[in-house]
């Protein structure tokens, strides 16, 4: 029984972890849109020189 406790506080803290990533990556992507920046397709942003 405390394996199957210990296995969800961990599973949640994982899940909890790449939840908080996805919204920090998220919200770069949107802050970098905003400055007309370029997505390319292997993940690299170009933004423009000012």
């Amino acid at each position: 029984m405390t394996e199957l406790v210990i296995l969800a506080l961990s599973a949640t803290a994982i899940f909890t972890w790449l939840l908080r990533l996805r919204r920090k990556s998220l919200a770069a992507r949107d802050s970098a849109a905003q400055r007309d920046c370029v997505f390319m397709s292997d993940g690299r942003v170009i933004a423009p020189d000012k």
